[in-house]
């Protein structure tokens, strides 16, 4: 069951009224594998291979943004670039240069649900009001080091304490608190000890 706060929000018209808003406590992320496992159990289709046809289509997602287009997909939503500047490059200003194509990337994407999402998520959502006012929001940054993570691990044997600073850029002791707590919850195994310590697929 979904739980949901009243939040106030500021008083963005001016009128000395603070309105309160409905927003969804968020408690929990659900992976891909997660997803993959539901859909087997209800198809002819392997977990793996749900996996490998979502990641296929996030490649040909990001292709088709790459070239410039609104890519929409029925049912889901529709996916567009939003462009930015690369880190570390001076914004355009009257009499100081043009930005040109290598100072320019894709910094987010654009998604806009589809009516039948929205109706699907609504069809399945029951609601209960949380007792805590607090909105709490998963860690998005180190699930994104995890997935790093796990990409590095399909290509790699294992991984050590200063693979995992290189390839997150995080400190020494972040690095470390970071890999016991994939390892805790089960996400990783370590083999060795001290600084011969190494995580490897579970």
């Amino acid at each position: 069951m979904a739980k949901y706060i009243m939040q106030e929000m500021p008083d963005m018209q001016g009128k000395g009224e603070r309105i309160k808003y409905p927003r969804m406590l968020i408690e929990r992320t659900v992976n891909l594998s997660s997803i993959a496992d539901k859909i087997a159990e209800n198809t002819t289709f392997a977990a793996g291979e749900v996996e490998a046809i979502v990641g296929m289509v996030a490649e040909e997602i990001g292709r088709a943004i790459a070239d410039g287009n609104c890519l929409k997909i029925e049912g889901i939503g529709a996916f567009s670039a939003k462009l930015g500047l690369k880190q570390d490059v001076k914004r355009e200003e009257k009499g100081a240069g043009k930005r040109n194509a290598q100072s320019i990337e894709i910094c987010n994407v654009h998604f806009r649900p589809d009516k039948r999402l929205l109706n699907t998520a609504n069809r399945y959502c029951d609601l209960q009001r949380a007792n805590s006012n607090t909105y709490s929001k998963p860690n998005v940054d180190l699930e994104r080091r995890l997935t790093l993570v796990q990409n590095f691990l399909k290509n790699n044997p294992f991984l050590t304490l200063k693979d995992y600073v290189s390839l997150t850029g995080v400190s020494l002791t972040t690095a470390s608190v970071e890999l016991r707590k994939f390892a805790s919850q089960g996400l990783l195994a370590v083999e060795g000890q001290g600084t011969h310590r190494i995580y490897i697929l579970p």
